[in-house]
């Protein structure tokens, strides 16, 4: 009696058991990176695919990207796009505070909102010097 050979899957080269019901044409082991790996695999050809082949699907892509590319646009233009978000005070760049300025500012922009952080500490800098002088605790 012959032993079988394993196949070998085409993501990290280990052998696997395939499954029985689909043992002809699994090409990867049933670890997780390697499925998701092969579906990211599948999905990529198919959107190219799809892309060469239909008129109307490629239209819809560009216009959807160039909308994108004009929302990430507006977001870098007055900073650069290699800059990371601005510095937030150590004190104040807890995740809970950001998320109450934020609510208040009624926006996500991380420059906006560090600056209104920088505000509201140069706010509490003046009513702390204000109160030593007035003696009050």
């Amino acid at each position: 009696m012959a032993r079988e050979r394993l196949p070998i899957c085409k993501h990290c080269g280990r052998k696997f058991s395939p499954d029985a019901r689909n043992r002809d044409r699994q090409q990867v082991c049933g670890r997780v990176e390697c499925v998701l790996a092969a579906d990211r695999a599948r999905k990529r050809k198919y959107y190219r695919k799809r892309i060469e082949n239909e008129k109307g699907f490629q239209e819809s892509e560009r216009r959807r990207c160039r909308k994108a590319m004009r929302r990430c646009r507006a977001r870098t233009k007055n900073g650069g796009m290699g800059q990371s978000a601005p510095h937030l005070p150590l004190l104040l760049s807890g995740h809970l505070f950001a998320g109450l300025v934020s609510q208040f500012v009624d926006s996500t922009d991380p420059h906006v909102i560090a600056r209104v952080m920088d505000s509201y500490a140069d706010r509490g800098r003046r009513l702390a010097v204000s109160r030593s002088i007035r003696g009050s605790p």
